[in-house]
């Protein structure tokens, strides 16, 4: 288990402790795509991959972005946001 998800759970808990927790993964594809991909599977792993949303795997062809992505923040209960190091100087993005 990698030290960030390790962080994110309490000693001896499980899937089961958090039976309905729906977790989104906002990121920036230029910067944060691959630390994005492992903590998804990392995070399913744990909780299930129907718990955990990113926007490559949770949004079917013919579906609008933005209302999918409305509703996944709308309806999650923790939201992790990857912050690359071209954050801060990204314009128009």
């Amino acid at each position: 288990m990698s030290e960030a998800a390790a962080d994110l759970s309490v000693e001896g808990e499980s899937r089961s402790s958090h039976p309905g927790l729906r977790v989104f993964i906002s990121y920036r594809r230029e910067d944060t795509k691959g630390f994005a991909r492992a903590l998804k599977t990392e995070l399913a792993s744990r909780y299930g991959k129907d718990r955990v949303f990113m926007d490559l795997d949770n949004i079917s062809p013919g579906e609008l972005w933005e209302d999918v992505v409305r509703r996944a923040v709308r309806d999650c209960d923790a939201l992790i946001t990857l912050i690359g190091r071209r954050w801060l100087s990204v314009r128009d993005a």
